[in-house]
């Protein structure tokens, strides 16, 4: 499926966002600063040159710069830079979650309404260069209070629903474009804009956890036995 391009941007943050913490720890040993500034890098360097390359004629069609895999990098590098506030000021970032919380939510509606409209009139590819940005900051900005909340014993159904919804991630993923643009247009086609965004989510979960529960836990499951399998052979 064509939205599975993602996975490239794990795998290639995966492969060189290690490689860039040990160029820093060479010179500045291994520290909070090597991965900080291997962090502020990628944000850097990635949205620098997607707003760059938004505009160079190629790339007005926003669906070229939303799927280029060298300008989206920095999408993962937001989440590990509240993940190492949260390691280095646990007291601040504790105290301010909410207030992270009310930011990304924003943020997130934002990005829906400049979706929306993007869907309707399209956006000019330097706007759309910056919905990517807002989109993975928003996200970012929910993680204080997604570890923070859960952590004492009466979360323990919110842990689960967390931990439910990570396990069909990436069926989720692979599943949503396809309830956007073939689903929804298809069977569902009126309403308002948040009726289908409403309408989005639950398909889109829904789906998912049949794909997971009917062939993706079960090929797991098989992985495992013939894994064990091979492990008790003399």
């Amino acid at each position: 499926m064509a939205v599975s391009w993602s996975l490239t941007i794990e795998e290639w943050f995966y492969l060189s966002f290690p490689l860039l913490i040990a160029l820093f720890a060479w010179r500045l040993g291994r520290s909070v600063k090597a991965y900080f500034l291997t962090t502020l890098t990628y944000i850097i360097l990635f949205t620098s040159l997607r707003v760059l390359m938004a505009c160079v004629e190629y790339f007005n069609g926003n669906e070229h710069l939303a799927g280029v895999v060298g300008v989206r990098l920095d999408a993962i590098a937001y989440g590990a830079l509240m993940m190492l506030g949260m390691k280095v000021w646990p007291s601040i970032m504790r105290r301010q979650r909410w207030w992270f919380m009310g930011l990304g939510l924003v943020g997130l509606t934002g990005a829906c309404l400049l979706f929306n409209y993007e869907l309707d009139h399209g956006l000019p590819p330097v706007l759309m260069a910056s919905l990517i940005t807002l989109t993975s900051l928003s996200l970012a900005l929910l993680l204080p209070v997604a570890v923070y909340q859960t952590e004492s014993s009466g979360m323990s159904k919110l842990r689960s629903a967390i931990a439910g919804i990570s396990i069909i991630s990436y069926s989720v993923y692979l599943l949503h474009s396809l309830v956007i643009y073939r689903v929804i247009p298809r069977w569902f086609d009126h309403g308002t804009w948040y009726y289908h965004y409403i309408l989005y989510w639950i398909l889109s979960l829904f789906l998912s956890f049949l794909v997971y529960t009917l062939f993706e836990r079960r090929m797991t499951a098989c992985r495992e036995h013939f894994s064990r399998k091979r492990q008790d052979e003399p």
